[in-house]
């Protein structure tokens, strides 16, 4: 047996009863990003996303840009149990919900303009689509995680956990659960070790054979 494996192994492995804020963020972006796709504009049966014609391509790139600088830095947080890469996260995740809420004025301008404009002409509206208001609101909720995160204290031990996932403890820079406790070799299968008899009993003699 070496010195160095019974040295404690701090792993940095995601729990979620520490992790749980993170997580949350980390998902609300990932959606933020998912609904580009879905419908931005709607009339009738047609309907355009975020990169349809009638809207600008550079809005939907920063927003794929944000969500996944933000999603980076919180996977590095939980990875190195830092605190300062949540502080990093809320920069991108601050930039992702103001370029949702400037697309969500842009878009209902736009909506409102071809209504007057084209009321005249023909009865069909056109309207902002629900990919639009889920993305502006999984941008909220993505923000408000990272807020929660920094405001609990995330990375120290005063950091609250989750009651449904029980307790832990949890270090500035580390957090040890049981399954992070070291680890000694296990000793190999062997015979159970023999001991003296005790001395209140007479050890066995050995038996002399019959006299020939």
């Amino acid at each position: 047996m070496t010195i160095s494996a019974r040295l404690p192994r701090h792993r940095h492995r995601l729990e979620v009863a520490r992790d749980w804020p993170l997580l949350a963020a980390a998902v609300s972006a990932l959606l933020s990003f998912v609904m580009l796709f879905p419908p931005w504009l709607s009339s009738g049966d047609n309907s355009q996303n975020a990169f349809g014609d009638a809207l600008q391509a550079a809005g939907p790139a920063l927003i794929i840009v944000m969500a996944v600088a933000t999603i980076a830095s919180l996977a590095v947080a939980v990875t190195t149990a830092d605190r300062r890469f949540v502080r990093l996260a809320l920069v991108p995740s601050s930039v992702l919900l103001a370029l949702y809420v400037v697309k969500v004025a842009d878009v209902s301008e736009l909506a409102d303009a071809y209504n007057r404009l084209a009321g005249s002409f023909t009865d069909e509206k056109i309207g902002t689509g629900v990919g639009l208001w889920l993305g502006f609101a999984f941008a909220l909720v993505t923000e408000m995680f990272v807020i929660y995160a920094l405001v609990s204290r995330w990375g120290t031990g005063e950091a609250p956990a989750y009651p449904g996932f029980g307790p832990r403890k949890q270090t500035p820079h580390e957090t040890l659960t049981d399954s992070d406790q070291p680890r000694y070799p296990t000793p190999p299968d062997t015979d159970p070790p023999r001991y003296p008899p005790p001395p209140d009993h007479p050890p066995d003699l050995p038996r002399e054979g019959p006299d020939r």
